[in-house]
């Protein structure tokens, strides 16, 4: 009943996004290496050490997909955590792009912009982008 008056009451409202045939996919990644250490209370909860990273993606300007989580083990460095961020997100871009590649092999009209299915990633770590270069992440 409550997200129906809400709906109702704010049917006017929203975000217009005008998709921009020249662009395909985008990624942007960003992780905070044990953001939420407290010293206080690290002996008695360990996730206090825990990083947390984030990602969008978004088609033609878009956004298609987001995620913020908590990551499972604790990174020993910046890096690796922007490393274990970069490589969720990718594992969560890969399908999306399959699938785009596969709409438009079946005829759905999907334009056509100079790029092909491609996708371009942000990262702001020079280790992680060192490491996503070198081992064709």
């Amino acid at each position: 009943m409550w997200i129906g008056k809400y709906l109702l009451a704010t049917r006017d409202k929203g975000i217009i996004m005008t998709p921009n045939d020249s662009e395909s996919f985008k990624v942007s990644v960003d992780a905070n290496f044990c953001g939420n250490w407290d010293q206080s209370e690290a002996a008695e909860d360990a996730d206090t050490a825990r990083s947390r990273h984030g990602f969008l993606i978004s088609y033609a300007g878009c956004p298609l997909m987001w995620k913020s989580k908590m990551q499972t083990g604790v990174a020993l460095s910046s890096t690796e955590s922007e490393v274990i961020g970069l490589s969720e997100a990718l594992r969560s871009v890969n399908p999306l792009m399959d699938l785009m590649k596969e709409l438009k092999g079946q005829g759905f009209p999907i334009t056509e912009s100079i790029p092909k299915i491609f996708c371009k990633v942000y990262q702001d770590n020079s280790g992680a982008l060192e490491i996503a270069t070198v081992f064709k992440l």
